[in-house]
């Protein structure tokens, strides 16, 4: 028991992410990874505009961290998803998906990361996340999202 009388149990952060363990919905969370309130890594969306798949500048802070919390953890992996707005075909939007897939592996890989840690997959406009039928939304759909494997 603590001071307050809690069980010191209670109190365990295995993977010091800040979040304790009891209220830890992503245990072993990497070493030095940004976490919510509930010890989920948070990776923000990389987006992009209509029809491209370079890193808009603004992104390139986001991706170093990335790169940063992989070289930390050497074991750990992640996949690259590429997605697009419902804006022209799904044959063409599969490989813009592709494309901006790749983009973001190759900006890792050129921070250092091994392409062993990295994998990709295109979901073009089959995944939205917002409504197609909006700018606003369009442009929350045009992005790349990054999850670790674990």
């Amino acid at each position: 028991m603590d001071s307050m009388g809690c069980p010191l149990s209670i109190k365990k952060d295995r993977d010091g992410d800040g979040v304790y363990d009891y209220l830890d919905k992503c245990p072993k969370t990497p070493k030095d990874a940004k976490v919510n309130d509930k010890g989920c890594w948070v990776l923000k969306n990389v987006e992009f505009d209509t029809d491209k798949w370079n890193i808009k500048p603004r992104y390139q802070s986001d991706l170093d961290e990335v790169s940063t919390v992989m070289k930390q953890n050497p074991s750990l992996k992640v996949e690259i998803h590429g997605h697009t707005d419902n804006v022209g075909t799904e044959k063409y939007n599969k490989g813009l998906s592709k494309k901006r897939a790749l983009s973001v592996m190759d900006y890792l890989l050129k921070k250092g990361i091994l392409a062993k840690s990295l994998s990709w997959s295109r979901h073009w406009f089959s995944k939205p996340i917002a409504s197609n039928e909006t700018e606003e939304g369009r442009v929350r759909n045009r992005r790349v999202e990054i999850h670790p494997v674990r």
